[in-house]
């Protein structure tokens, strides 16, 4: 017993992981043991994942192209001759 404990404790697991292990296999056999992901399913298809995940890629690009259309100020004021150029270098 002593290296059961031993082989436990080095695997990381609990004798309650081994009990439930052993109740889903006498339920449901061998299928029931295959790997699944820990916690409930998700509400959400995987074509409302994709369509949320374009979603937010087209309001980046959008965003994107909203700051490019965006002129800065200090061209603004170069082209209307409010600084000269060797005032614009200096700062």
């Amino acid at each position: 017993m002593a290296r059961w404990g031993e082989l436990l404790r080095r695997e990381k697991l609990y004798s309650s992981q081994l009990a439930q292990w052993r109740r889903e296999l006498a339920e449901g056999g061998a299928e029931r043991l295959g790997k699944r992901a820990p916690g409930p399913a998700s509400a959400r298809t995987p074509a409302q994942r994709e369509h949320e995940r374009l979603t937010r890629k087209l309001e980046m690009a959008n965003d994107c192209l909203a700051l490019q259309k965006k002129p800065c100020r200090c061209w603004i004021a170069r082209a209307a001759g409010v600084f000269s150029n060797s005032e614009m270098s200096l700062k």
